[in-house]
């Protein structure tokens, strides 16, 4: 049989456990870290069946902004699907299946139901979807400090590594130096106006997920090493028509 998800544990099941019982930090805004998000063979499998770079687009030409020249991405949808061999668009329509679905997206949307509820107060009214899609950073690839488009309300990064040795690449979460600034979104600021609270290692199989507000402030320092490429799948908890 082919090695594969379907030979597996359940990935969708073992995911779901470990947002649940993920430990939410309050400061400086809601927010976890959490290690071995997919079962070890299925983590693998992700890794071995990741679209080679030419199949991946500009973040610009996928529609996604233009401020990051060296990101790539290829979201997990049929036209990007499409154009992979057999095997790899197999699986990964496999898990778009699951990981964009609503069981999962109930979990998340409850794990932070708190701060959900703020920014939406009617939620049982709101439209929430699910999008997601594959990374890849290149040397020189920065982001400054940004709480994420309005649209979002729930962010989780899944960090794609083969090993440790990317480690210091993880995203970095900030507090501004005037406290009471807050931010709708729309815009990255530079680091010079921001104190670094943590960063959170960039290392196999772990997630950093965090629910959007107008000071969930986060970022990366430029990507120095050479011939770099920073892996990781956006999972986006998303509301239409957001005020």
């Amino acid at each position: 049989m082919e090695h594969g998800a379907q030979t597996l544990a359940n990935p969708e099941k073992h995911l779901w456990r470990a947002i649940s019982a993920a430990r939410i930090e309050h400061s400086p805004f809601a927010h976890a870290f959490v290690g071995g998000a997919f079962p070890e063979p299925y983590y693998c499998d992700m890794l071995r069946y990741f679209p080679d770079s030419d199949a991946l687009v500009s973040n610009s030409q996928a529609g996604r902004g233009n401020q990051l020249q060296a990101r790539f991405v290829f979201e997990i949808k049929d036209d990007y699907l499409d154009s992979l061999p057999e095997l790899q668009r197999k699986f990964w329509h496999k898990l778009g299946t699951w990981i964009l679905g609503k069981e999962l997206r109930t979990c998340v949307l409850d794990k932070f139901s708190e701060q959900v509820g703020v920014r939406f107060p009617h939620s049982r009214s709101v439209d929430f979807y699910s999008d997601a899609v594959l990374v890849e950073d290149h040397t020189t690839h920065s982001m400054g400090p940004h709480t994420d488009h309005p649209r979002k309300a729930v962010t989780l990064l899944f960090y794609l590594p083969t090993d440790q040795s990317q480690f210091h690449m993880g995203t970095s979460i900030f507090m501004p130096k005037d406290r009471t600034f807050e931010c709708s979104g729309l815009a990255h600021h530079s680091f010079e106006k921001f104190d670094e609270v943590r960063s959170f290692p960039f290392v196999p199989n772990a997630l950093f997920m965090f629910a959007k507000t107008g000071n969930s402030f986060h970022g990366l320092a430029p990507v120095v090493d050479p011939n770099a490429r920073r892996r990781l799948l956006m999972l986006n908890i998303n509301v239409r028509n957001s005020p």
